[in-house]
């Protein structure tokens, strides 16, 4: 099934956060799966360079969103403090229709 193989390697690309996989038979042939996944990052800003890491990540977000063929919501959510990232959280929700 594609759909088992999809939702394993969606799994395996967030390293820190939830997902949330809702599963809906839609007839005898059509599975749609909706998928909402969050990750959050935290950054030292005291360590030199952490909001230039966390830029880092948000490029590789997208690249990954990009590379994946990603169709749905993506949003970014920063929190600073004096002017550096302290936390970054990903938030994407997705719906695919598999046909067996």
């Amino acid at each position: 099934m594609s759909y088992i193989t999809d939702l394993q390697q969606y799994i395996e690309s967030i390293p820190y956060g939830g997902i949330d996989v809702r599963v809906e038979r839609a007839n005898r042939k059509t599975v749609n799966i909706i998928t909402t996944g969050e990750e959050t990052m935290r950054y030292d800003p005291l360590k030199d360079g952490s909001t230039l890491e966390a830029a880092k990540d948000i490029n590789d977000l997208i690249k990954r969103l990009v590379m994946t063929g990603h169709t749905g919501e993506a949003q970014i959510k920063l929190t600073m403090r004096d002017g550096k990232i302290t936390l970054l959280s990903i938030f994407d929700k997705k719906e695919t229709k598999y046909k067996g």
